[in-house]
């Protein structure tokens, strides 16, 4: 089967502090995201990379998780550098949707997070797809992991965004969590709405991805909004 990709239909989200990220406390994240996912997609069942599905009491689910150690910087896949894994369904409408989590690691990161969800939706057959499916799964997002910033890009839009790394990033949609900056003005055209514990930024489904950059970027540097702020583990 020929399968379609929108490169650029992802969520992507990270967090700066280093906290007792358990595997129970990944799979409890995990599970929420799960829960809403579903409920915003229609998908029954998701299952890991390695086919398992995801379902059982909290220590099946955590014991999941603990198959999946990183190797981190020194290669050895122990789990003192953290967890990475996804689940993934299927829609209805033949959308793929995976979602895969890096945490646990006890460090924030250098120069890109370590602490991140990303969430990427394919295509599998040439029919069109719900435009809005992304924006409802960057809430799922938001909601589930409280991160300290967020956003939802569709294809094109990576080559007007500038910020990179522990900058919150401009996407179609932007999310900013309370704990990082308080929104309080916004840019002509940008629309500011409460999910979870912070403020999602939108713009018209009309503009240009040139046009929503500029104006996501000019929202967050009128609230003074730049790098989120990264705390060394066990401070």
């Amino acid at each position: 089967m020929t399968r379609y990709w929108d490169r650029q239909n992802s969520v992507l989200a990270f967090w700066t502090d280093p906290v007792s990220e358990t595997p129970e406390w990944i799979a409890d994240r995990i599970d929420a995201f799960v829960e809403r996912a579903s409920a915003s997609t229609g998908i029954a069942a998701w299952r890991l990379g390695d086919g398992a599905q995801w379902r059982g009491s909290r220590a099946e689910r955590a014991a999941l998780i603990r198959r999946f150690p990183s190797p981190g910087a020194t290669g050895a896949p122990d789990g003192e550098d953290g967890y990475a894994l996804s689940v993934a369904g299927t829609t209805a409408d033949r959308v793929f949707i995976q979602c895969t989590v890096m945490a646990g690691d006890p460090y924030p990161g250098r120069r890109t997070p370590m602490h991140s969800v990303s969430v990427r939706l394919q295509k599998l057959e040439a029919r069109g797809q719900d435009p809005e499916l992304g924006l409802r799964l960057l809430g799922d997002v938001a909601v589930a992991f409280d991160p300290a910033a967020a956003r939802w890009s569709l294809d094109g839009m990576s080559a007007f965004a500038t910020r990179r790394g522990f900058q919150v990033p401009e996407g179609n949609a932007t999310w900013v969590n309370d704990a990082v900056a308080a929104v309080t003005t916004v840019a002509e055209g940008v629309a500011a709405d409460r999910v979870g514990n912070g403020v999602l930024l939108t713009t018209p489904a009309d503009w240009s991805g040139e046009r929503i950059a500029a104006a996501i970027r000019a929202t967050l540097d009128a609230n003074g909004i730049a790098d989120v702020p990264r705390r060394p583990a066990g401070a």
